[in-house]
């Protein structure tokens, strides 16, 4: 028989080990961005109908906001960081 401390330790790390995945992925959205638009010219050809073509691309959280500018760096890239 193991004591009920030694049973809340185990309860307590399998609640970390299942829920780990899931708290990574939310920490690392910060820096997620996606490219829309190749922004080249020469190598598509539907080039003239381009319009997001910021070439760090644009917050999966807000795809409005341009990566690494305006809200997404002044306040969301430093509470990544920490």
């Amino acid at each position: 028989l193991i004591s009920l401390k030694q049973q809340l330790f185990v309860v307590v790390l399998i609640i970390l080990f299942v829920q780990y995945p899931a708290w990574a992925t939310i920490g690392l959205q910060v820096f997620a961005c996606r490219t829309l638009d190749p922004g080249r010219d020469d190598e598509y050809w539907l080039a003239h109908y381009q319009r997001a073509t910021w070439h760090h691309g644009y917050w999966t959280q807000n795809m409005r906001q341009q990566c690494y500018q305006g809200l997404h760096k002044s306040f969301y890239m430093p509470v990544g960081f920490a």
